[in-house]
């Protein structure tokens, strides 16, 4: 049994792109005010909600198929603070190819809530040493974010 080809996995995978593009092609039938601007970001939103815990439990799963659960602690957390900041530049990015301030906001949500982590949880667990390039890095993410966004917010 793998992490992130299991039958498990790769059926919520599955669900999710299928939950996407059945959202993306009802757009091209429905094309009232009401659906662009109540009905279309929700069911983005809670395709982006499943993806964000499929993606977690499979990091999860993997370590922990990994044995000796206290050996990988930190490495785990690790992982999955990188993969929520890597979700959150994916739902900012997706926010403006969509046009879609809702998907935008909650990028920058997911953001701040795995800057959250990094600062109150993660750093706790590092030495001296790693709390400074973690810190370091993290600060770069983030203003590499923001820049990122004010460039898309201009075009």
């Amino acid at each position: 049994d793998h992490a992130f080809l299991s039958g498990w996995a790769l059926t919520g995978l599955a669900a999710c792109l299928g939950f996407v593009a059945w959202s993306l092609a009802l757009v091209r039938l429905e094309r009232s005010e009401y659906w662009e601007t109540e009905i279309r970001p929700i069911l983005l939103l809670a395709a982006a909600a499943f993806f964000l815990g499929w993606g977690t439990s499979e990091i999860l799963r993997f370590y922990d198929l990994l044995g000796e659960a206290e050996r990988w602690a930190l490495a785990r957390d690790l992982t999955i603070s990188a993969f929520w900041m890597a979700y959150a530049a994916a739902l900012l990015a997706a926010g403006f190819w969509l046009k879609q301030a809702a998907v935008r906001w909650a990028g920058l949500g997911m953001a701040f809530i795995a800057a959250t982590k990094v600062f109150v949880y993660d750093l706790s667990q590092l030495s001296q040493l790693y709390r400074i390039v973690s810190f370091v890095l993290l600060a770069i993410v983030l203003l590499a974010l923001s820049f990122r966004y004010q460039r898309w917010r201009r075009t």
